[in-house]
């Protein structure tokens, strides 16, 4: 991948001023932190593991979205599924989306690096954590997710009114041109 001659054109043609001192330095630490959750992040096999909950508890029934952060110094995985999907009857007659959600950062008061497990409630371990005591987190988690209600749909138009004419409409009736 080292080989992409349009980004290189493109990072001639847009150059980035060059850090000053205090910023390569923060910059510097950043990529060690970067590299450092990237280490554990690995270890801990977190995609794998939803991988697992998804595939075994929800039938496949689920979406894994992973996002890093600006500098890659956190990262957000979640496992977001139809609550109808959901086993357990009070939870499938709900109408809305079950997640939950890992995060890997490093901590606000202190700096040091931790993971947590966002469900109803927050479970939070410093790093290094074995594999064993994240598999029983993310249990939990999974026992307990939050939800989120989908929104109330809007009220039905009436019999003779279509969104593409109404008044105010981003469209004319006599063209596909956007009205002025």
């Amino acid at each position: 991948m080292d080989n992409w001659q349009a980004l290189d054109a493109f990072c001639e043609e847009w150059p980035l001023s060059e850090p000053d001192e205090p910023e390569a330095a923060m910059l510097t630490q950043l990529r060690a932190a970067a590299t450092g959750l990237a280490a554990h992040t690995a270890e801990l096999h977190i995609e794998e593991l939803l991988e697992q909950l998804r595939d075994r508890a929800l039938s496949g029934r689920g979406e894994i979205v992973q996002r890093r952060g600006m500098y890659g110094v956190e990262w957000l995985y979640s496992l977001v599924w139809p609550a109808a999907a959901d086993r357990r009857p009070e939870r499938a007659a709900m109408p809305g989306d079950l997640h939950l959600s890992i995060w890997l950062g490093y901590h606000e008061s202190n700096g040091r690096a931790c993971v947590r497990i966002l469900g109803e409630k927050r479970l939070e371990a410093y790093l290094p954590v074995s594999e064993d005591k994240l598999r029983s987190a993310i249990i939990a988690g999974l026992r307990a997710p939050a939800f989120a209600a989908y929104p109330e749909p809007p009220p039905p138009a009436a019999p003779n009114e279509s969104a593409a004419h109404a008044p105010g409409s981003a469209f004319s009736p006599e063209s596909d041109e956007p009205a002025e």
